[in-house]
């Protein structure tokens, strides 16, 4: 489920807002609750408020279960306690795919039963249940039947930059390159790349799948074309398992942190499928419901679009992918880009979402991954009885007895096992016969009659001493 948005600037952008995350391990999803209506002024006030924001009236108590909006998803669950399908590990990938429990099915897309991807999903994407997203393999399929297409003839008005001319020096307070100009970031973009009509197969294509992709494609003015040595085509799910972690597609080094402007090649230590979008004009548009339908028109281009959050307020949206190589593509194409007002668009990496509720979905979605992770590996996941001890099926725990500190006995969680009948049976299995508290005594009052039949032995073997009666 999305957020429902609001069809004028006068009402609230935000119809319903999420409050948790539920569901089984490997099948949850995002619960959301309506905006409520004090009942005294008939204000209109977003789902985590207390307190009215006109008149600081409380919010119902009965708010929360009239509010909460009830999808088809949340249904089945209150209804048979689970879903049919779970997420699974690929452990090839090392990416989601979904598997139904009662059919045997398996497939790649999310499916609709089980809801619209969590408001947030940690490391690995979850997908979208939108029925009309174009796979990005069949189409790179078709277009590698032609040559790609020259975008811009060499020597044209397109600046080329070599690589490395954006970076910051903190030192000097200023960019770094003989081509970077005050402002210049804020210019529109010369040029953008049409997918439908500049990709195509390169030189790149002898390697087969282990080239790179090229940066000036993915902006819009290589002049190469055909001739280029690296790829024409929008990246799969493949291309970043094959590039890896430590390069983007491009073949930049990825770092350790992110930058602080959030711009650059991104982190290898917390990677984002997330991509911040300012800029935008939303004067130029009768609603946020707009503005969110021209951002996915726009970026959905470059592979599949998970979630999209568009914060009116600050001119702002928040767009996910499902793959990370997707949003480094996406962040280079949609650089001083516009949407349908000749914005300049803003495009960085996303920082963290504060939301709690936010923090609760990653927290879960990484758990669920995890666990996914360890099953696909042939790891049992199942607790046992007992979980802090693995026994053998047939065995069966000796009573247990209470624990005392000095003349005080503990509790009953503090018992632990009486294991007095286990140690006298591998002491007569040692010693083959059970040793006696008269013998004992008689070894320690007699003296030196007694030394002489007795003789205290180490055994190397089990680490313990016992005694050995010479008569």
């Amino acid at each position: 489920m999305s957020h429902t948005a609001a069809q004028s600037w006068g009402d609230l952008p935000v119809k319903a807002t999420a409050v948790g995350i539920v569901g089984d391990q490997g099948a949850s999803f995002t619960v959301y609750e309506k905006n409520w209506i004090c009942k005294s002024c008939g204000a209109e006030n977003h789902a985590r408020r207390k307190r009215c924001v006109r008149c600081k009236a409380a919010k119902p108590q009965d708010a929360d279960s009239q509010n909460l909006v009830v999808t088809p998803e949340l249904s089945k669950f209150l209804q048979d306690g689970s879903l049919e399908w779970k997420e699974v590990m690929d452990p090839k990938s090392n990416q989601l795919y979904y598997y139904n429990t009662k059919t045997g099915a398996s497939q790649w897309e999310r499916p609709k039963e089980l809801g619209a991807t969590p408001m947030a999903s940690g490391w690995f994407g979850r997908g979208t249940t939108d029925p009309s997203a174009v796979s990005i393999a069949s189409l790179n399929a078709r277009w590698m039947q032609r040559p790609a297409r020259v975008q811009v003839q060499m020597g044209s008005k397109v600046k080329y930059n070599m690589e490395g001319n954006q970076e910051y020096n903190i030192w000097y307070g200023k960019y770094i390159g003989e081509n970077w100009h005050q402002g210049k970031n804020n210019e529109p973009a010369e040029s953008r790349c049409d997918p439908e009509k500049d990709a195509g197969y390169t030189k790149a294509k002898a390697q087969g799948r282990s080239g790179l992709f090229c940066i000036h494609f993915a902006r819009g003015f290589c002049g190469k074309g055909s001739n280029c040595s690296y790829l024409h085509r929008l990246p799969e799910l493949e291309d970043e398992v094959r590039i890896g972690d430590m390069h983007d597609i491009f073949g930049r080094e990825r770092h350790r942190d992110h930058r602080e402007d959030m711009d650059g090649v991104g982190s290898f230590d917390n990677p984002c499928r997330t991509l911040y979008v300012a800029g935008i004009n939303k004067m130029s548009y009768k609603s946020p419901e707009e503005i969110e339908k021209s951002v996915r028109k726009h970026f959905e281009v470059w592979g599949e679009v998970e979630h999209i959050n568009v914060v009116a307020r600050i001119s702002t949206a928040f767009v996910r992918y499902r793959v990370r190589a997707a949003a480094e593509f996406a962040k280079e194409a949609m650089r001083n880009q516009a949407l349908e007002a000749n914005e300049v668009l803003n495009v960085r990496w996303a920082r963290d979402d504060p939301n709690p509720v936010a923090q609760e979905a990653i927290r879960r979605a990484n758990m669920d991954a995890a666990v996914s992770m360890l099953e696909a590996r042939g790891v049992n996941m199942q607790a046992p009885e007992n979980p802090n001890l693995e026994v053998p099926d047939d065995y069966t725990a000796p009573a247990a007895k209470r624990q005392r500190i000095g003349d005080v006995e503990l509790p009953a969680e503090y018992l632990y096992p009486d294991t007095e009948g286990q140690f006298k049976e591998a002491k007569t299995a040692e010693d083959g016969a059970p040793v006696s508290k008269s013998n004992a005594s008689g070894a320690e009052g007699s003296g030196k009659e007694a030394s002489a039949e007795w003789e205290e032995v180490f055994d190397a073997t089990y680490q313990r001493n016992y005694y050995y009666n010479h008569a």
